[in-house]
């Protein structure tokens, strides 16, 4: 089982889950959850790195992301590789675009 670096900023998503593995993957995990937040445990550190859904979910189709599959574990999943770096930017982007747009009286 791979762990997570603590000299990387990247973060496995999981959107799709093999639950029989049978090469049948359905959506799952930040593609089903109902909760607000999604948190990232950093190993044995106790450092949380806690992110909306939303923010989540809109990294998703970002250039920036890397598709990857984990077949450790009981059932296999893919999902995405989301830099932490490029995700705070991309939310820095939209929250400047939505002021901008509220200033010239866009809703």
């Amino acid at each position: 089982m791979k762990h997570k670096s603590y000299l990387d900023l990247d973060f496995y998503i999981e959107t799709h889950c093999d639950y029989g593995r049978c090469g049948d993957y359905r959506p799952s995990g930040v593609n089903l959850t109902t909760a607000h937040v999604w948190a990232f445990v950093i190993g044995d550190s106790g450092i949380s790195v806690i992110v909306p859904i939303e923010h989540l979910r809109a990294m998703l189709d970002d250039p920036s992301t890397r598709d990857r599959e984990q077949v450790a574990g009981k059932y296999p999943t893919r999902g995405k590789l989301v830099n932490l770096a490029a995700l705070l930017w991309r939310y820095k982007r939209r929250v400047e675009q939505s002021a901008n747009g509220k200033k010239n009286g866009r809703p």
